[in-house]
């Protein structure tokens, strides 16, 4: 039922924020009843069947054809109005038997008992030229009620004429920017107090009377852009009493043009920045006046559009439980939010900002989000002239992109860079869409040039949320000082190739990993509510509220190795333990993750002891007893397979090493989060592991002036996969060794593919040998050797710190690394006629001999130079045989413990033999000390290798 076609009932003295004052009058109270409009076939003339006895119309009976419905009492708040929006079925329409409201003048004979008094209950004002001309009248029947505290948002009082407002107003608004004046305007027999403004700027109110014409169906795009000049000009204002003085002045028109969807989209504009700069209740005004004038006007996009913006600044509820019910059952604040633009968009496809905002609304939303609304209103717009809008065509790809369909994305992302676009954010939205539709060698491209034309803050704000997730304090820092494109590629290529590196992986790689992981983290483990709180037990604090931790530490290392839970609903919180493999001395890692009180929020803790449902306490009456409950007891079993620890754990009933344990337990679990927190990783992990054993010694480049790293490997045969090649079998294998600095800067490199042939398979228990060499300068560095199968998921990546080149030009004294051979190992490396032993396992049996090499740089030909040689055994004393059995043979220099030698010239080759007859098994360290006694300068290197039986 129209809110006009009911009788209203006046009585008392209600003042409210947006109500006249009228005077109290306890015998005055009385019917008002909707004048006859009479007419040919006008069957209502004769319908009305209302009480006039003027008593309130509480428990009435309906009256067939009149009113439709009892009406409510009018002294007691009306049920439901704890705001100004337009209650079910009130959408203010105008009726076809207009009403007069309350303090109206009756502008038919039929309610000429009601003049009077009210009849000037409202006076002129100069704001009353707002009001456009021979508009309908009428108002949402919950805005009808004087009843105090019955509505949380101001009420009108209204005076009309025949067909509206009197004509030849005109308008005099305060400048509302600058410092405000007020005066107060008295009229007639009422005591109603206007405020209104001197000093009017236009800017403020740019609407004209001409925009200002509601009788058309359509809004046109001349209303829309006077309403969004409006609000343009409103979000300059910072005073919030001059915004008060505008919303009252504005409220006085309308007490006059209630029926005006104008009016209230500008109260609506207005209360919305309140919102923004005095409190947010002022949002929930705002969202009713705009609810009013689309019930006024359904057919206009505008009224929709700013209820969604009110929708969107009301925000979530802070009670996250709430929040999560209002989500499910589709009435969050988002849901409403896309309902209203979607809306907006219905009304008309054209309206690009609608679209927009709809597109970024069904993008926020947690729990089933109105794809299908964004995505069908987008394609819409997009074929429609908002299509020539850059921003239409840049929400509709980030719609088809979470809708899955990356071509679509593509297009729309392309026809967004072909209207003059911003060229950063479309290249970085077409390079994450690349990478999602697995196209990686593209979305390099186009991440790398997005990057090169990142201009504007918006631009360098996507690129910085992408790499956020990874990156420390530090590389924001730097990141964030950096004033051009060109400087924002360089820092980005050295961040995501200090990445590839690390893993020996492809230019690239490490980026698009990345990206798989942020789609599949938005998917899985993203946040119900943006409110996050914290329990004591959850050390961890993070400042983002898009994802849960199981995503921020799935961004930084990827999926688990392995994976568990436990369900107790009584007595554990919803958990989740994750492994990740690591060798020493890093160790495993391991994360364990509760969501307290069945909040779909799971928190990083140091303990899966935190996961009991007492939470901290729980944990501490573990350690103060002796033993535990069969539930903490099932808790821990149930991650045996993870770590030794929990096996312990899972059977300690009784035991009275129950609180060593769980210390050790929560140590893991602290060193876990602080690495795992703060570092990155893109792990090669192999279906079949090569367990490849490297060693590597530097000696001078037989090639180049300069010095050159030599990396042996050894590969046991049972890894591997042998392939007939005629009346051969071959092993083909894949390398690739990386050499870095301490900034993991790339210094050299090395890939090759070789095919090792034998007569036959090569048996259990023996070694595919060999030797990769690369020329590096002198430096610290460290070097990754990945071995892979080709056609099969084997291989394995050893990496080494600490690989010290010392500057071995023969410009000073200077000594290569040690060599420790044996002869018959199979693996040699002859350099310029020279035989130098190799052995690849550092291993060596009773009664065989280690054969030494190294070579001396810097001194003079014939100049003297003294060596000490040390064998030391590992955790015993020095061992030192009998001296004429250690060295000699072969007409070398002369077999001593120390011994003197003169030098070849720039470069002295030096070759030693080592009897290891009576050297018992053991680990051992080789030292040679040489010295130049001409400078005083003494240089030591050391060789490890191991003493075994048979």
């Amino acid at each position: 039922m129209s809110p006009t076609c009911r009788p209203i009932v006046t009585s008392g003295l209600w003042p409210s924020k947006r109500s006249v004052t009228l005077p109290a009058s306890s015998s005055s109270t009385r019917a008002i009843v909707p004048p006859l409009r009479r007419g040919t076939g006008d069957v209502r003339a004769s319908a009305w069947g209302g009480s006039l006895s003027g008593a309130p119309q509480v428990g009435q009976k309906r009256a067939p054809g009149a009113t439709r419905e009892a009406q409510r009492a009018q002294l007691g708040p009306d049920p439901g109005a704890v705001r100004r929006r337009p209650q079910c079925a009130q959408n203010g329409s105008p009726a076809v038997a207009r009403a007069p409201q309350k303090g109206q003048r009756a502008s038919s004979p039929s309610a000429a008992a009601g003049r009077g008094a009210a009849a000037s209950r409202v006076p002129d004002t100069a704001a009353a030229a707002l009001i456009p001309l021979d508009l309908p009248r009428g108002l949402p029947q919950s805005m009808q009620n004087w009843a105090p505290a019955s509505l949380s948002r101001p009420q009108y009082a209204h005076a009309v004429t025949e067909r509206g407002a009197p004509r030849a107003q005109k308008l005099r608004v305060a400048n509302l920017l600058d410092k405000l004046t007020a005066r107060k305007a008295h009229g007639g027999c009422g005591i109603m107090k206007v405020t209104t403004m001197v000093g009017v700027r236009p800017s403020l109110l740019p609407l004209s009377l001409v925009a200002l014409v509601a009788s058309v169906s359509a809004q046109s795009p001349t209303e829309r852009a006077a309403l969004d000049s409006l609000r343009d000009s409103l979000s300059r204002a910072t005073d919030s009493i001059g915004l008060k003085r505008l919303e009252a002045t504005t409220i006085g028109v309308a007490k006059r043009n209630r029926d005006d969807p104008l009016i209230h989209l500008r109260l609506g504009l207005i209360a919305y920045r309140l919102g923004e700069v005095a409190g947010k209740s002022h949002f929930d005004d705002a969202a009713g006046e705009f609810e009013w004038a689309a019930q006024l006007r359904p057919e206009w996009p505008y009224p929709w559009y700013g209820d969604g913006l009110a929708e969107l600044a009301l925000g979530e509820h802070a009670v996250v439980g709430l929040e999560n019910l209002r989500q499910i059952l589709g009435k969050d604040y988002l849901s409403k939010a896309a309902r209203a633009f979607a809306k907006a968009v219905e009304a008309d496809p054209s309206y690009a900002q609608a679209t927009v905002d709809l597109a970024r609304t069904a993008l926020a939303q947690r729990i089933a989000p109105r794809l299908d609304l964004a995505l069908g209103a987008a394609r819409e717009a997009a074929a429609s002239g908002a299509g020539r809008a850059p921003a239409v065509q840049l929400a509709r790809g980030r719609v088809e992109r979470a809708a899955g369909d990356a071509d679509s994305a593509l297009a729309a992302f392309q026809a967004y860079l072909v209207l003059r676009g911003d060229s950063g954010v479309g290249l970085l939205e077409e390079a994450r869409t690349l990478y999602f539709g697995h196209r990686p060698a593209e979305g390099y491209r186009a991440y790398v040039a997005g990057a090169q034309a990142s201009a504007t803050p918006a631009a360098v704000a996507l690129y910085r949320e992408d790499l956020a997730w990874i990156a420390s304090p530090g590389e924001r820092a730097t990141f964030d000082s950096l004033d051009s494109g060109p400087a924002r590629v360089r820092w980005l290529r050295a961040f995501w190739e200090r990445r590839d590196l690390a893993e020996a992986r492809d230019a690239g790689e490490r980026l698009a990993e990345h990206y798989r992981r942020w789609f599949y983290a938005e998917r899985n483990f993203r946040l119900v509510s943006r409110h996050r709180h914290y329990d004591v037990t959850e050390r961890f604090r993070s400042d983002q509220t898009e994802l849960d931790d199981r995503g921020i530490i799935y961004l930084r290392h990827g999926p688990p190795d392995r994976r568990a839970t436990y369900v107790a609903p009584d007595s554990v919180e919803p958990n989740e333990t994750w492994l990740y493999h690591r060798p020493p001395p890093e160790g495993d890692l391991l994360f364990h993750f509760v969501a307290r009180k069945g909040v779909q929020d799971f928190k990083l803790v140091e303990s899966l002891a935190d996961a009991l449902t007492a939470g901290l306490g729980g944990a501490l009456a573990l350690q103060a007893r002796r033993g535990m409950s069969p539930v903490a007891t099932g808790l821990f079993a149930s991650r045996a397979d993870l770590s030794p620890v929990y096996a312990r754990l899972g059977h300690a009933l009784g035991s009275a090493n129950v609180n060593g344990a769980l210390a050790q337990e929560r140590d893991v679990g602290q060193h876990s989060i602080a690495v795992g927190t703060t570092s990155d990783s893109y792990r090669r992990v192999f279906e079949q592991p090569l367990d490849v054993i490297t060693s590597q010694f530097v000696v001078g480049d037989s090639g180049l002036p300069g010095t050159a790293l030599h990396v042996v490997f050894a590969i046991p045969a049972q890894r591997l996969a042998s392939f007939a090649a005629g009346e051969r079998v071959v092993y083909p294998l894949s390398f690739r060794l990386l050499v870095t600095d301490g900034a993991d800067s790339l210094v050299a490199r090395l890939d090759t593919t070789r095919v090792f042939a034998a007569r036959q398979p090569l048996a259990e228990g023996t070694y595919l040998t060999g030797r990769l060499a690369v020329a590096v300068p002198p430096g610290s560095y460290r070097y990754r050797l990945l071995v892979e199968e080709p056609g099969r998921d084997a291989g394995d990546l050893v990496t080494r710190d600490s690989v010290a080149v010392s500057a071995l030009s023969g410009q000073h004294f200077a000594v290569s690394d040690l060599v420790v051979g044996r002869a018959g190992s199979g693996l040699v490396w002859n350099d310029r006629g020279d035989t130098v032993f190799l052995n690849p396992l550092d291993r060596f049996t009773p009664g065989t001999a280690a054969e030494l090499y190294y070579e001396v740089y810097g001194l003079p030909s014939g100049a003297p130079y003294h060596t000490v040689l040390r064998l030391e055994r590992q955790g015993g004393r020095s061992f030192f045989g009998s001296i004429a059995r250690l060295f000699g043979g072969g007409g070398r220099a002369p077999v001593v413990f120390g011994f003197d030698a003169p030098s070849d010239g720039p470069v002295t080759r030096v070759h030693r033999r080592l009897e290891l007859r009576d050297v018992p098994r053991g680990e051992y360290v080789l030292s040679v000390r040489i010295s130049d006694p001409a400078s005083g300068v003494t240089l030591t290197r050391h060789q490890r290798f191991t003493v075994v039986s048979r």
